[in-house]
């Protein structure tokens, strides 16, 4: 995530923490069950105000499964040089992983009162999972239209609803 910062390696933890810290965004990430020490995803929301819809928007900016490397592997150097030491992607896994983020962040929306979450740049591959989870495609973009008013009463996350 350092990376994603874009400045100076010196600067990079400074940049990711203002980037992280601000009202009108939220970061989730999945940890792995088997480590939890490694992310298996992330999913940032960014939310605004929109005349179009009559209230708060919320956006789906990033939503990535991440493929951890095998235990007491360490790749160095950029991922196309350690791609032969990496395990073929667990598609159960890296779908399950999507679907809790997604779900995460549908939740998330609700909370803060948005009327529409949006997913432009979604991979095509998981449109699928998103029509079921009741993504509609208008406009060469993937919508999910909640209903008013919200119940701000349910605080329970998803997670704690599949724990129940």
């Amino acid at each position: 995530m350092l990376g994603a910062a874009q400045s100076p390696p010196e600067g990079q933890v400074r940049a990711l923490r203002r980037l992280l810290k601000t009202l009108a965004s939220d970061v989730y990430v999945e940890v792995s069950g088997e480590n939890p020490e490694a992310l298996s995803g992330v999913v940032a929301l960014g939310y605004r105000r929109s005349l179009r819809h009559t209230g708060l928007v919320g956006t789906i900016d990033t939503l990535a499964c991440l493929q951890p490397p095998p235990d007491g592997v360490t790749p160095e150097g950029s991922l196309g040089e350690t791609q032969d030491l990496l395990p073929a992607p667990d598609a159960a896994a890296l779908q399950a992983t999507f679907l809790t983020l997604l779900r995460c962040a549908i939740w998330r929306a609700q909370r803060r009162g948005c009327v529409l979450l949006e997913a432009p740049g979604l991979n095509p591959a998981a449109e699928p999972l998103a029509h079921a989870a009741g993504f509609v495609a208008v406009q060469g973009n993937l919508w999910l239209r909640f209903e008013r008013p919200h119940p701000a009463s349910d605080t329970t996350s998803p997670a704690q609803k599949e724990d129940a």
